[in-house]
């Protein structure tokens, strides 16, 4: 499970909570809320809210709402324009 530590209100790392924490004994379920709170971690959300018909998700700096960290945001789809190439033939 990746884990973000978070220090003055800001992402400082992000790594499995294994090898950030490696002499930490996790059940299966992982760790609960109080864990990363006194551990000054958060949880990480590796999508975004996005509306898949307008937007779509873009990799960028990580970022924190209501406590949750995210990795991707959602931004508007790019229209591809797709244009025929010009093609020239020369009389003989």
């Amino acid at each position: 499970m990746l884990v973000a530590k978070i220090e003055n209100g800001k992402v400082i790392d992000i790594a499995d909570m294994r090898s950030m924490f490696p002499n930490t004994s996790f059940p299966n379920s992982g760790p609960n809320d109080d864990w990363f709170t006194e551990n000054g971690c958060m949880k990480i959300n590796l999508s975004a809210p996005c509306d898949y018909a307008t937007q779509q998700l873009s990799p960028c700096e990580p970022y924190i709402v209501d406590g949750v960290v995210y990795t991707n945001m959602a931004v508007p789809k790019q229209e591809v324009i797709i244009t025929e190439p010009e093609i020239t033939i020369e009389p003989q």
